[in-house]
């Protein structure tokens, strides 16, 4: 074997030329020294261009490899945003159904509830207060009426009717379509033993029964907490139950009548949430009673 001068490189004897550097391997006859020299610095030379060379290839295959790392990533995501331009022409496609059937809803919605409808363009779907009352589950019926209240004023947020002066706000304005079904339905599957209109004709018989023995008749319609605190002893709706103070008073109040094996009072149903107790929330059922005068 023959060792390049220049690369080093072990090649076999029957070559000339090295197969790394293509530096000529045939020996030199050193008997002249300016011969050695001369040989000396062309094969230092070419030792040099040969680094500087080996340099080069190791820094082109390093950006070789950068290279198909970069081309791979790029298809990667190139995969990826086929991907996700496919998905996103599904979720399109999907939500043009959704809209669709939505449309859809709300035009079976109208035209089952032609009366229901507000203002604000809204339906109030009643449907699921009808399976309630049918099947007397009150005091699911009694919830689900304090939503469908809240959804007709847009007080869903607030939880509660939220009008200190309400019976200013409401008084001169009649119930509309959505509360009035409200009530029928109470009226209805209770055999007129729950609903608004309920509670309104006991507060007007007690009003009555206390004007029978007064020289100056009070005007129903005027609010007296006296009148209202006998309306409340009369369909149960006890100050021990803290109602408007506490989330649980209304679950307490049905749990203590059921495990007193107790009927439900006529008129005891249903409740409105009217937020804050006492007076101001009086005040707030009975002008609610009065939009369906």
């Amino acid at each position: 074997m023959v060792k390049c001068r220049v690369c080093e490189t072990l090649n076999s004897h029957d070559k000339v030329i090295c197969l790394q550097c293509n530096w000529e391997l045939s020996k030199y006859n050193l008997s002249s020294y300016g011969f050695r020299t001369e040989r000396r610095n062309k094969l230092q030379w070419a030792r040099d261009t040969w680094l500087e060379l080996h340099d080069i290839r190791i820094e082109n295959k390093r950006l070789e490899s950068q290279y198909k790392e970069l081309k791979s990533w790029h298809g990667e995501l190139e995969s990826r945003y086929r991907e996700l331009e496919s998905r996103y022409e599904e979720l399109e496609s999907r939500h043009g159904k959704l809209k669709s059937h939505d449309e859809e809803l709300q035009s079976r919605l109208k035209a089952r509830y032609p009366k229901i409808s507000l203002e604000s363009g809204k339906y109030i779907d009643t449907s699921q207060l009808d399976e309630f009352l049918r099947n007397q589950e009150w005091e699911k019926a009694d919830k689900e009426t304090s939503y469908l209240i809240l959804e007709v004023y847009g007080l869903q947020d607030v939880g509660h009717i939220n009008k200190i002066d309400f019976h200013d706000y409401y008084y001169d304005l009649s119930a509309n379509d959505s509360l009035k079904n409200i009530n029928e339905l109470w009226v209805l599957h209770s055999n007129n033993k729950f609903g608004f209109t309920v509670q309104l004709s006991i507060y007007k018989s007690i009003v009555e029964k206390i004007n029978s023995q007064l020289d100056e008749k009070v005007n129903e319609k005027i609010f007296k907490q006296k009148y209202f605190d006998d309306f409340k002893q009369s369909v149960g709706w006890y100050e021990e139950y803290g109602f408007g103070l506490y989330r649980n008073s209304y679950e307490k109040m049905f749990d203590d009548f059921h495990r007193k094996n107790l009927e439900l009072p006529d008129g005891l149903l249903p409740i409105l949430r009217a937020g804050t107790h006492g007076e101001n929330r009086d005040k707030r059922i009975h002008a609610f009673w009065q939009l369906f005068e």
